[in-house]
């Protein structure tokens, strides 16, 4: 998974789920006569988080991986073994 895609992805279902949640109400605010607020607020949220993971990847802002050997932890954790071993060596 790409960083923040996990976000992104949260931000997706949990729309999903409340523009359906929404449908079921019954005492909501009508923007249209068939449609309410908090379900247009969801479509927004979902396009938007959906476009945002698109411009990521194609501009390469996601292109660090959770769990993967070009992660800044793992690199900063090699870099300073590299530092130890020469240390060792002098």
């Amino acid at each position: 998974m790409r960083r923040g895609d996990l976000f992104l992805t949260y931000v997706i279902w949990y729309s999903f789920g409340r523009f359906f949640i929404e449908g079921l109400r019954t005492d909501s605010l009508m923007i249209f006569d068939f449609l309410r607020t908090a379900q247009v607020i969801s479509i927004v949220l979902i396009v938007g988080a959906v476009i945002t993971i698109i411009y990521r990847r194609k501009t390469g802002l996601s292109r660090i991986r959770y769990l993967s050997d070009d992660s800044p932890k793992k690199n900063n954790k090699n870099k300073n073994k590299n530092k130890n071993k020469k240390r060792e060596k002098k």
